[in-house]
């Protein structure tokens, strides 16, 4: 993975690394491929595992407007729905966003997901989803914060619908990122 982008998570395992490439393709092409193409908004398009419905992306963050918040891309040519993304550090934190057509399916492959990236220590964590419900530029949709954290070690989950002003705190302990459409449109 190239270096230069200090908000990939470091154990994404699809992710190609700056080395590979075809077979047929010189050393040289390789890393010019891997730096130029990680910025294309197709190779983002490409779903977890085949016949899923959720993308997982290299940079996501939070979005505040308009009295809600949502779940969006770094990426402005990249998806906006059905996306995930692991938020960066040793516990395993996730943001999403999926249409609500055939949310339970979508849910159940996120957690799927999640569960795949836990230690052997944090299979037993409690988890608490910070859920929203909203409807942005004409898209019904769900985005939610996974938090992972010793609990109960009976690996309790707990939902919490959530509203923007929470959403600060969240940030604060999980480490995503936020951005704020209200000021900048100030």
């Amino acid at each position: 993975m190239p270096d230069c982008d200090p908000d990939t998570t470091s154990d994404d395992k699809d992710a190609p690394t700056s080395d590979e490439g075809s077979p047929s393709s010189s050393s040289s092409d390789d890393r010019y491929l891997a730096d130029e193409c990680r910025h294309l908004a197709h190779l983002e398009a490409i779903p977890i595992r085949h016949g899923g419905h959720l993308r997982l992306i290299r940079r996501a963050r939070v979005s505040l407007s308009q009295g809600t918040w949502y779940v969006t891309t770094w990426n402005n040519g990249g998806p906006d729905i059905d996306i995930c993304y692991r938020v960066p550090g040793s516990k395993n934190n996730w943001i999403a966003r999926f249409s609500r057509v055939g949310s339970s399916e979508k849910m159940s492959e996120l957690l799927s997901l999640v569960a795949s990236y836990f230690t052997e220590e944090q299979k037993s964590y409690d988890q608490k989803h910070y859920i929203n419900h909203e409807e942005v530029e004409g898209e019904d949709a769900t985005s939610i914060i996974i938090e992972s954290f010793k609990g109960t070690s009976e690996g309790q989950v707990t939902l919490v619908m959530t509203g923007p002003e929470e959403i600060p705190a969240l940030q604060a302990r999980l480490g995503f990122r936020i951005w704020d459409q209200m000021e900048r449109n100030d």
